[in-house]
């Protein structure tokens, strides 16, 4: 599509569009927030409106303020929400996201003991990720007539799903080697690790790539990762948007059992374990089933920007 005779680490970063596409104001940015999210009952949108309306949200960007998004959950208040906003469609994903986050914090707050009602990151993760995911269905269906812009959220999409899913797996494959490394006596030396990091680029991006970006400098990048300075945690991002990703389609195909399982589970905080608590929402992560949800949406991005770019 780049019209590249070889393709770079660099140019999967690349807007296909040309450029930021759907800038969004923060007033532009709740609007499309409670329309994205009315999917998922009244009640829910009704609790979206109270965190909006009810300064539960720092927006603005400040000086000396910590960037990006986070939510806290305080069992007495109500959870509270650092955003950055800037004007772009990004901003509105991350506000979704963090009011999925939110909602959960509520319903269980409201439900659960206190020993109970913070949820595992391994199911906080996925009432955050189906909120982007049904913005992402949202707006694909607002602008389904928009040439420019299915692109741009094709593409976005496409994103995502490396971002989220792909590139956490490999993270969390980095991680293992580097366990299995140390157990089997083998020194981590920063040329062992390097290799590994090469290693794992070239089998993950496949040889389309050129090799050139995977020198000494990009071999480095690992170091820079902090999820590796913490527990081993970060496949749960995979699975999580795995799960919610199943959990949306069911949602979106109006299958109401679907939804009524999902609200129970926002409701249910950390009273089992995880795998249990999602199972009782619809999704039995056991047979692996459910990632076939996950690939299939992403092979219908990939199908729809081709047909997209052959109709140019």
């Amino acid at each position: 599509m780049l019209g590249v005779e070889q393709l770079h680490h660099y140019d999967l970063s690349v807007p296909l569009t040309g450029k930021d596409f759907l800038p969004t104001t923060y007033e532009e940015g709740k609007k499309l927030a409670l329309e994205a999210l009315k999917p998922l009952g009244e009640d829910y949108v009704n609790q979206v409106k109270e965190a909006l309306n009810n300064r539960w949200i720092d927006v603005a960007e400040n000086i000396g303020k910590s960037s990006g998004g986070f939510e806290i959950g305080i069992a007495t208040v109500h959870p509270y929400i650092l955003l950055n906003w800037t004007n772009k469609l990004y901003s509105t994903n991350i506000l979704v996201h963090e009011l999925g986050h939110a909602i959960h914090s509520v319903r269980s707050n409201q439900t659960q003991p206190v020993q109970y009602s913070e949820a595992a990151t391994f199911n906080a993760e996925i009432t955050s990720t189906l909120n982007e995911i049904l913005l992402q269905n949202y707006l694909i269906k607002k602008y389904q007539n928009d040439r420019e812009a299915q692109i741009y959220l094709r593409t976005k999409s496409i994103a995502s799903f490396l971002g989220t899913f792909v590139t956490q797996v490999k993270f969390a494959e980095f991680e293992q080697m580097t366990y299995q490394t140390e157990q089997n006596g083998q020194a981590l030396s920063l040329t062992v690790l390097n290799q590994m990091a090469t290693q794992l680029e070239k089998q993950f991006n496949g040889d389309r790539i050129v090799d050139d970006y995977l020198d000494d400098s990009y071999a480095f990048h690992f170091a820079s990762v902090p999820h590796f300075y913490y527990n081993f945690y970060v496949y749960q991002y995979a699975t999580s948007y795995a799960v919610a990703s199943a959990i949306a389609n069911k949602i979106l195909s109006g299958d109401k059992q679907a939804l009524d399982n999902y609200r129970r589970f926002l409701a249910s905080g950390g009273v089992d374990y995880p795998v249990n608590l999602i199972k009782s929402a619809g999704v039995d992560m056991v047979s692996g089933e459910y990632l076939d949800s996950v690939f299939a949406n992403f092979e219908e991005d990939v199908n729809t920007l081709e047909q997209l770019f052959s109709t140019k």
